[in-house]
């Protein structure tokens, strides 16, 4: 039986990459150790007990920036032993000062060297992530918190590891995440939850039961010189080798609550939608298939937006698109720097396919379209022209490097 009391344990990585803890395997450790002449035979260990309590474990990567800490560290293992193949169960558990618990159970034999068990992260601080996150983003995470489960079974199989996951759990709540040089988030997250997450590492396959995101919100700008803040965000990263691709899918996403503003300097407009809803089934990573969708939206202004359909990874679109009761109002300072005139009120709506066409990439819409309860008003408010309703049934408008429109048959009602 082993009793351990208040260890603790000082891991600091240095800035050339050297390990501290290197050094305890002799002048040897960290480079290229000499070849024994023989296979080494497996030492004859054998341990009942071994217990560890308010346990401390300190790390620091210099390279990083990076400091942490695990305190109150608890460690039981029972039965651990080179004499046979059976397992030892194995108990860990400890916090660090940003309130995050660690725990670890399972059990593991040394002869094979396997272990299986369940390792959980609870109420982890998002922010003190961030020396590894800025390499590859220019924003801070100022928010979140996030869980993770992960049932596993680990092996070393002929010299090679296989890891494997089964019902794996990983979630995100409160996140914010700040630009460099910004006074607000420029993204928010209510909550993001991964269940039934499988792994196998030699196989390369990642399989997600399900993505459920809630309370997104995203608000971008592009200034006056026509450049969007979002373009600005991600670090432009060193093209890695090539290396054997992952088998990924996903097999439903749902999205709630969602949140969308674009402020545009160069345009004078604001669109903002809210309460953004979207549905996906069957995300891989096989690109060569459609991926099925269901979308809604409704626009902070005034109406909204539907769309269901299938879109490829390489944009082919086959979808039904509606818009109901879109106010138009919105659109006033674009039309004032063409027009002295002022919008006083009008709505837009429309409803049929949204396709790619079969010789172009350029999407066409086909359907019916209407302008209703259109006024428009000199500077002093005095009417200039206004309708009821014009609408049409068979409009079929293609966006493309051009834009192009037809429509056969119309019908206009004055007020």
């Amino acid at each position: 039986e082993i009793i351990l009391e208040a260890p603790l344990i000082d891991i600091e990585i240095s800035q050339d990459g050297q390990l501290n803890l290197a050094a305890l395997g002799g002048p040897h450790a960290g480079a290229n150790p000499p070849q024994a002449e023989t296979p080494t035979a497996t030492p004859r260990v054998s341990i009942r007990d071994l217990h560890i309590t308010r346990g401390t474990i300190k790390f620091n990567d210099h390279r990083a920036g990076y400091k942490n800490e695990f305190d109150d560290l608890s460690f039981k293992l029972s039965s651990l032993s080179t004499f046979d193949e059976a397992k030892g169960p194995y108990d860990l558990s400890a916090r660090t000062p940003g309130g995050a618990t660690l725990r670890w159970k399972g059990a593991a034999s040394i002869t094979p060297l396997a272990a299986a068990g369940t390792l959980a992260l609870e109420h982890s601080a998002l922010p003190e992530l961030q020396p590894f996150i800025k390499p590859f983003i220019n924003a801070a995470v100022t928010d979140g918190r996030a869980n993770l489960e992960l049932p596993y079974q680990f092996a070393l199989s002929g010299g090679k590891p296989e890891l494997k996951v089964s019902g794996g759990k990983f979630s995100v709540e409160a996140l914010a995440l700040t630009a460099a040089g910004a006074d607000a988030p420029l993204f928010k997250l209510g909550s993001l939850a991964l269940d039934d997450i499988r792994l196998d590492l030699a196989a390369r396959t990642l399989h997600v039961g399900s993505v459920r995101i809630d309370a997104p919100e995203l608000k971008a700008r592009r200034d006056e010189n026509g450049e969007i803040d979002l373009g600005k965000l991600l670090v432009p990263r060193p093209q890695e080798p090539p290396s054997a691709p992952w088998q990924i899918k996903v097999t439903s996403v749902e999205l709630a609550q969602g949140a969308l503003a674009f402020d545009d300097r160069v345009s004078g407009l604001a669109p903002a939608l809210k309460d953004i809803a979207l549905k996906l089934g069957d995300l891989t990573s096989d690109f060569a298939q459609p991926l099925p969708f269901e979308l809604s939206a409704t626009l902070a202004g005034g109406g909204s937006l539907s769309s269901s359909g299938k879109i490829a990874p390489g944009g082919a679109v086959d979808a039904k698109i509606s818009g109901n009761a879109i106010a138009l109002t919105p659109l006033q300072p674009m039309l004032a720097r063409y027009a002295n005139v002022a919008l006083a009120s009008g709505e837009a709506a429309f409803s049929g396919s949204l396709k790619t066409g079969q010789k172009t990439a350029a999407l066409v819409y086909t359907g019916g379209a209407s302008i209703n309860n259109m006024q428009l008003n000199d500077p002093t408010g005095v009417a200039l022209i206004g309708w009821k309703s014009i609408a049409t049934t068979t409009l079929r408008a293609q966006a493309g490097p051009t834009l192009r429109s037809e429509e056969h048959t119309s019908e206009l009602q004055s007020h």
